[in-house]
Formats: structure tokens, sequence, C-alpha cells
């Protein structure tokens, strides 16, 4: 799939500081993108590499910067970690109604084994009697099944 959008950088070649397109985002690995871009002055074809950074917010959550283009905008979205891990992993977002919570508790543990998708009405409400049970539901999408708990 080929994404554009137009930003602002250095062109390597003529040294402008113009506008270039960019072509296409590509993840490598933990982080690690592949940012390919076009000169609009010179028409010359580059490639940036961008490493991600982490950061911990008050709250204990830890956010990752990735490139993305929306509408038709270049940028650096600011996304909670878990979810990336959440949606790597299961090859699908978070399902509608649900969020994803952390089981020891711990906001900046984010490994797989860690989360567990849950729906926001149990998440957000007090207490109950019955211990949460955890069960496998499937995304309404992929039909990829994924762990969940609810109070049965």
């Amino acid at each position: 799939m080929k994404i554009e959008s137009i930003t602002k950088q250095t062109c390597p070649k003529c040294n402008k500081p113009i506008s270039v397109r960019v072509t296409k985002i590509v993840e490598k690995l933990d982080y690690h993108y592949s940012i390919s871009m076009e000169c609009l002055v010179c028409s010359h074809r580059f490639t940036i590499e961008h490493q991600a950074y982490r950061r911990q917010i008050p709250k204990g959550y830890i956010y990752v910067s990735v490139p993305s283009i929306i509408d038709g905008t270049f940028g650096m979205l600011q996304i909670p970690e878990h979810h990336l891990v959440w949606r790597k992993y299961y090859n699908c977002p978070v399902p509608v109604g649900y969020l994803i919570h952390h089981i020891n508790g711990d906001k900046a543990d984010n490994r797989v084994e860690n989360l567990i998708a849950m729906p926001k009405s149990s998440h957000n409400s007090k207490p109950q009697d019955k211990a949460p049970v955890a069960h496998l539901i499937s995304c309404p999408f992929c039909q990829r099944r994924f762990p969940t708990l609810s109070n049965v």
C-alpha cells in the first residue's frame, strides 16, 4: 500500500529545506522505522531512519512515538505501548468497548502475557462478589481469539 504526505525536510541532494513527499513508512524491529521520502524540487528519493522514543507519563503508562500519516499529514503519534504490543501480537486493534488491562497492576509491564482485554464497564466498576474469570472471545473483524476477563 502506498501512502503519501507532504512534510518539511532537508533534501540530502539539493540541500534545501523544502517540502518532501513521504511515500512509505516501514516498521523494522522494536520501534525502529524506515521512512521513504521524495524531494519535491529535485525528485531525489531518500530514506531516513527513525528510532521511536519511549516515555513514561506520571500515571505510569509508557507512550511510544510512532511515525504515521493521518488525513494526508505526516507526523509523530504518541501511542500507549500496551496498545502497540496488543496490536502487534494479536494483529488486530483493541476491540470496541474493551480496554487493555495490566494483570499484575504494573502499568509499565507491557509483556503480552501481562495484558488482557477487559470490557470498559467491568474495569471501571466496583469489585463484585465473584472474581473475574478469564476466557477467550473472537475479534469481530478478523475472528482471531484473544483473552478477556469478565465477572460471570
